[in-house]
C-alpha cells in the first residue's frame, strides 16, 4: 500500500512547496493512518497551518480515489 501512496503523497507535497520526508502507514484496514513528515523548501520552520494545508490536500486527493 504504502508504494501505491507515495507517488500521491509525493504530487500533492511538491504542489505545495514541500518535501516528503518519510511516510508511514499504519492504523486497521477500515480506519487507515498515514503519517506524513515533511519539510519546507524556503527551509523556513514547518508550520501547524503548513500540516494543515498538506493534509487537506492528501485527504482531497486520496477521496478522489
Amino acid at each position: 500500500m504504502k508504494q501505491a501512496l507515495e507517488p500521491i503523497v509525493v504530487a500533492e507535497l511538491d504542489s505545495l512547496g514541500f518535501d516528503l520526508v518519510e511516510l508511514r502507514v499504519g492504523g486497521s484496514k477500515a480506519r487507515p493512518i498515514l503519517d506524513v513528515r515533511l519539510d519546507r523548501r524556503d527551509l523556513q520552520p514547518v508550520t501547524v497551518g503548513d500540516c494543515e494545508r498538506a493534509s487537506r490536500a492528501i485527504e482531497a486527493r486520496l477521496d478522489e480515489m
